[in-house]
């Protein structure tokens, strides 16, 4: 037999207007952390992807001729195997730049034995075995040394994993202080309705009854204050990504959210208006079991 619903509870508020308010900006926070965390998880699994396909060549000699002989001869080598998309030349102006921030602008002057770099493009198809890669091009290049980028994806894929955690716990705090707040305002509802609960008491109305208004009134709440909370998140994360755009995607990562992303911001106020009706339904039973 299905519970009759008993509108006992005024129209108002029954913890005051600011609990939808201090529900949306705990959803704002949450939405904001959830939507950094995945597209900051997309970003560096992009740029994983881009290093993984990519293998640095330096050649390091004192001597300026034997550099470009070598260098000249590691190009031919690199352009001609298989498995390779593309070996380039890095101008000496760009391997300026890259030394210039751990030498000072200006710094690096024309006597100093530059390496030459080369830029090694891989076929994503094809799997390319660097040691026997290094021992190819030591074979025309004995000064060349080889980079696959495998500490700097070690990092990339430990930060992706520190980003995650951070972001589930800062979720969890949030979580934890929403179900904290709609407790308190169970509390003080509670309270500020005690004369019409032992009203509706003397009437026959069940703890279970009574418990069912609050948890509805305190749901809808939720909802409400998780959807405020969601659109500005929203608005922010939308913001954001387009002030990127508008420095270029080679400096600021554009959010790219996944599918899995968008559905778990959508989700928010859902789940906010869960917590808030468990934590209602939970905190008035406790407190009418205490009433005589």
């Amino acid at each position: 037999m299905r519970l009759r619903r008993i509108r006992f509870l005024p129209a108002r508020a029954i913890a005051g207007g600011a609990l939808p308010w201090v529900i949306g900006t705990m959803v704002f926070l949450c939405a904001l952390a959830t939507g950094f965390a995945f597209a900051m998880n997309n970003a560096v699994g992009q740029w994983a992807d881009q290093l993984s396909q990519q293998i640095s060549v330096q050649i390091v000699t004192v001597h300026e001729q034997v550099r470009e002989e070598q260098a000249s001869a590691a190009l031919q080598l690199l352009n001609d195997l298989p498995g390779i998309s593309l070996a380039s030349r890095v101008s000496t102006e760009d391997s300026v730049k890259l030394l210039e921030p751990w030498l000072g602008a200006g710094n690096v002057t024309a006597d100093l034995p530059i390496p030459i770099l080369i830029d090694v493009a891989i076929d994503p198809n094809h799997h390319i075995d660097l040691d026997a890669l290094t021992a190819q091009v030591r074979t025309v290049a004995p000064d060349a040394t080889l980079d696959d980028h495998e500490r700097w994806l070690d990092r990339l894929h430990m930060l992706t994993k520190t980003l995650q955690s951070v972001a589930l716990l800062v979720v969890v705090l949030i979580l934890g202080a929403t179900a904290a707040i709609a407790a308190f305002g169970t509390r003080a509802g509670l309270a500020s309705h005690r004369a019409s609960i032992e009203i509706m008491h003397l009437m026959g109305a069940t703890d279970n009854l009574i418990a069912g208004e609050f948890r509805y009134r305190f749901m809808l709440q939720g909802l409400k204050g998780g959807s405020f909370g969601l659109v500005a998140g929203l608005f922010i994360l939308i913001f954001v990504d387009h002030f990127a755009s508008q420095l270029g995607r080679g400096l600021v990562p554009a959010l790219d959210i996944s599918l899995t992303g968008w559905l778990s911001l959508i989700a928010l106020p859902g789940f906010a208006a869960f917590l808030t009706l468990l934590a209602a339904h939970l905190t008035v039973r406790r407190e009418l079991a205490r009433m005589p």
